[in-house]
């Protein structure tokens, strides 16, 4: 009998920026019948590298790209791709995911993993086509914001259909809280990713799209049941309908919803930051590859101060700049979440330095002569 399911990447992509060099080595079936993908895969070959024995931003750290077990196959929800390295921010292990179409792309090529070493000597990105990848000069979007840098690869590439995982600015510093940008605003965001890329000068990772694998009549149809039982969910049906935002105004009847630096678990102005106070800014939704929710947003503040347009904000991105500063306004909060995604920074940690900024303010412990860090300051956030 024919197996049900889909034939594995089972390639893995070792990338030397010293040399510019690329390797193509067969992923051990133990490894995948152990770690699957994604994450546990990403957390075996740091392990592999001996991770913890080398410096975060080190050219000699490593940096795994994985896309999940079921990325490039009509699963639903199965376009997560994961990020591992060592943490600038912690200084211990470090992961972030994000969704977008990236995994399906590395996955489609039978690419199980992308193992990153090495400093280049000038900024570079690296391109992976039909299952090989290259290292190129990036020289030309260095400096860029993401969304800039990103419309550049993009029209570089062109017409070939591609995703797009970039650092902004916060990533070429260094900053320890920068995070990666994928595929127009979904963000693998935390634990300072986006610091390890540009201490290596690796600007983006584009990838091409590969071939669509064939799966089996029988996982098609598994996976088509599995849509349906998703989609029929009442809980995604409000996803769907309202995007993530939509967790606001629960968690805060739960007490669940970090306010003024976790010190609280509500606010009084729930219905001021809630789905429906963002929805006036919502200009249309877009899904990752190959999901039936279809979470995702991009917003617009047409002119003002706040002016921006940009995907999000996400309920984590609305708390953590707005509730945990104790701020109600949604086009700054808006315009906050723009700025990071450009910047290529982790909201959840912005947010989080603002509110500890603020209640050190509070209690008479920081002062800064040009901005009021008062609780819920707009202008200060």
């Amino acid at each position: 009998m024919s197996s049900p399911f889909p034939p594995l990447p089972s390639s893995v992509l070792h990338v030397d920026l010293n040399t510019r060099s690329v390797t193509r080595t067969a992923l051990s079936p133990a490894y995948r019948s152990q770690f699957l993908g994604g994450r546990g895969l990403a957390a075996r070959l740091l392990a592999d590298a001996r991770a913890w024995t080398i410096e975060p931003l080190d050219p000699a750290a490593s940096l795994v790209i994985a896309p999940g077990l079921l990325s490039a196959t009509p699963w639903p929800s199965s376009s997560r791709v994961h990020f591992g390295f060592r943490s600038p921010l912690t200084g211990i292990y470090g992961y972030a995911n994000a969704g977008g179409a990236l995994a399906h792309r590395l996955a489609a090529q039978g690419i199980a993993a992308v193992v990153v070493i090495g400093r280049a000597d000038g900024p570079v990105y690296l391109h992976v086509e039909d299952g090989k990848a290259d290292v190129r000069d990036a020289s030309f979007v260095w400096g860029m914001d993401s969304d800039i840098a990103e419309a550049h690869l993009l029209d570089h590439v062109a017409p070939a259909p591609a995703s797009v995982a970039c650092i902004g600015p916060a990533g070429e510093r260094e900053v320890p809280i920068a995070g990666i940008l994928i595929d127009g605003g979904r963000a693998a965001a935390r634990c300072g990713g986006g610091a390890v890329l540009g201490q290596k000068q690796l600007k983006a990772i584009v990838a091409i799209s590969g071939n669509t694998p064939r799966w089996p009549r029988r996982f098609v149809s598994l996976a088509s049941a599995a849509h349906r039982t998703v989609a029929s969910n009442p809980g995604v049906s409000a996803l769907a309908e309202w995007g993530t935002p939509y967790l606001v105004g629960i968690k805060n009847v739960t007490g669940d919803l970090p306010t003024r630096n976790h010190r609280l678990g509500q606010v009084p102005f729930v219905d001021q930051v809630d789905a429906r106070a963002f929805e006036p800014f919502r200009v249309r939704t877009k899904g990752c590859q190959g999901c039936s929710i279809r979470c995702g947003r991009i917003s617009e503040i047409p002119s003002g101060p706040h002016q921006c347009r940009s995907a999000g904000p996400e309920y984590e991105s609305i708390d953590a700049l707005g509730p945990n500063c104790f701020c109600s306004d949604t086009e700054a909060i808006t315009h906050a979440n723009a700025r990071c995604n450009q910047l290529g920074l982790d909201t959840i940690s912005v947010g989080g330095v603002i509110a500890f900024a603020m209640e050190c303010h509070e209690h008479g412990l920081l002062d800064d002569p040009v901005v009021d860090l008062a609780w819920g300051n707009p202008a200060a956030i």
